[in-house]
């Protein structure tokens, strides 16, 4: 599921950026680089936190390269990795990034909506061919930058899914078969008795439409407790996450059973996002409550109903 929760997170990241263009770079950047002093000197031998490995983190970490001056602090745990989820983070700056200077060079005036629907196709074109050719390219150079360029065909689809969301705010129908229909279909198609590659360019076409479709019907769903009015704590919660189950089974260890592991782990995975959001994000974060734009429903009887899909 971990790989799931970062599509999905690409898919909102995706919308939310595009409709409102946040500052939310400076937010991922400053957790990002604060970090490593929240969370590892508790576990490593602190004398190698010298000034100039501290000020290497910061800068590295600026860039969103991911150094910690102990990478592996949880020796002892089955799995010592610090944090496996961090990744992703400078693949989702960069789409930021992608996204103010397409901005800036005016591709943005042009007719958006098919634009990024051709690229989305593009890649999905392109994903399948290396797919079945057992092509992985690297990028050298490039690649230290940017990242690894065959994990883009996996990452920017969903991101460009989520910005089309909103491009098509306003003609999208909501249909709830469709919402239950799309994820039971990408399962369905993981388990399909053919190769692998064929699998993975099948999922890889339909998985960012049909899930981001899911995503934000429910997201915008009035029957639905709409947790956002208090905070938006996914950012935080997923970025802790991975720290908060290595250090309850750093403490507890095999005395805890795995079906309290699951509650515990995630309760305070959510309360460590809580804190993130008030502490950092939300300040980074524009709130537009004026001019939203509704998700027309398929049924125009019903349009009057409909939730309205806001802008950030």
């Amino acid at each position: 599921m971990g790989l799931e929760t970062v599509w999905v997170r690409l898919l909102r990241g995706g919308h939310y950026f595009f409709s409102s263009f946040s500052l939310q770079y400076f937010s991922i950047s400053l957790n990002f680089y604060t970090y490593p002093f929240r969370i590892v000197p508790l576990y490593s031998n602190t004398a190698a936190y010298t000034a100039g490995a501290v000020a290497k983190t910061v800068g590295l970490n600026l860039l969103l390269q991911g150094y910690f001056i102990d990478p592996a602090p949880f020796r002892q745990n089955p799995g010592p990795a610090l944090n496996g989820a961090l990744w992703s983070i400078p693949y989702e700056f960069w789409c930021y990034l992608g996204v103010l200077a397409l901005g800036i060079f005016g591709f943005l005036k042009l007719n958006r909506r098919a634009l990024i629907l051709g690229v989305l196709i593009l890649l999905a074109i392109v994903r399948g061919w290396l797919e079945l050719t057992g092509r992985k390219p690297g990028g050298g150079f490039i690649g230290l930058i940017i990242g690894w360029p065959y994990e883009w065909f996996k990452v920017l689809p969903c991101f460009l899914a989520g910005m089309l969301t909103y491009l098509y705010r306003d003609s999208i129908p909501r249909r709830l078969w469709i919402a239950v229909l799309g994820p039971l279909l990408v399962i369905a198609i993981t388990n399909l008795p053919i190769a692998m590659p064929w699998k993975l360019s099948l999922v890889g076409l339909i998985f960012p439409p049909l899930v981001a479709y899911t995503v934000f019907y429910f997201a915008f769903s009035k029957q639905l407790f709409d947790a956002s009015r208090y905070g938006d704590f996914s950012y935080g919660t997923y970025l802790y996450a991975y720290p908060i189950q290595q250090i309850v089974i750093s403490r507890l260890g095999t005395a805890i059973p795995f079906w309290l592991y699951i509650p515990l782990a995630m309760l305070l995975s959510l309360a460590a996002g809580v804190l993130s959001w008030h502490a950092v994000e939300r300040w980074f974060n524009r709130s537009k409550a004026e001019g939203r734009r509704p998700l027309v429903d398929a049924k125009p009887a019903m349009t009057s109903s409909v939730q309205e899909m806001p802008h950030g």
